[in-house]
């Protein structure tokens, strides 16, 4: 059985503010996001910053496969216990954070540290956001809903293996 690739052109993708992409698992969902990350950097000059939400198993798989894949942006992996997480803010203030020379260009964090932390993600302007995993957003009256909506950030990518229930 073939099926369809969920993002037919990286370059239309980057095109839409918000954009919901619905695969079974398995049809490299990961790899197209990470795709687009590239071609917005490499093509566009976007260097972010980009902002990836994702359940706590999938953080260290991200991670490798931005560092695998896109080797030219530097990851800030965020999560830990507050104490680590408030250590890895300092880089959040730099005046660099949009351009090559910034000390990240992605930030892969989990749902509940952004929930816990988000005072701090609300300082930051974000080109982008991935949330892997979308389902776990559950629906509009969820606090990571609420949460994720009200970040600065220019475009919103949804990403799930399980289809969204109207419920």
């Amino acid at each position: 059985m073939s099926y369809p690739l969920c993002f037919p052109c990286v370059p239309v993708l980057c095109a839409v503010c918000v954009c919901v992409c619905v695969c079974v698992q398995g049809l490299g969902k990961t790899v197209q996001s990470i795709a687009m990350l590239s071609y917005l950097s490499g093509q566009k000059g976007i260097w972010g910053p980009f902002l990836i939400v994702a359940p706590n198993s999938t953080l260290h798989q991200w991670q490798q496969e931005v560092s695998k894949f896109c080797p030219q942006l530097r990851v800030l992996p965020y999560w830990g216990a507050a104490k680590e997480r408030a250590i890895l803010r300092q880089y959040w203030s730099s005046k660099l954070l949009y351009t090559r020379d910034a000390p990240f260009h992605v930030l892969i964090t989990s749902y509940n540290a952004v929930v816990a932390d988000e005072r701090f993600f609300a300082r930051l302007k974000f080109k982008y956001l991935i949330a892997d995993e979308a389902q776990a957003l559950k629906n509009s009256a969820s606090l990571r809903w609420k949460v994720l909506l009200n970040l600065k950030c220019r475009n919103r990518v949804l990403l799930t293996g399980t289809p969204i229930q109207n419920s």
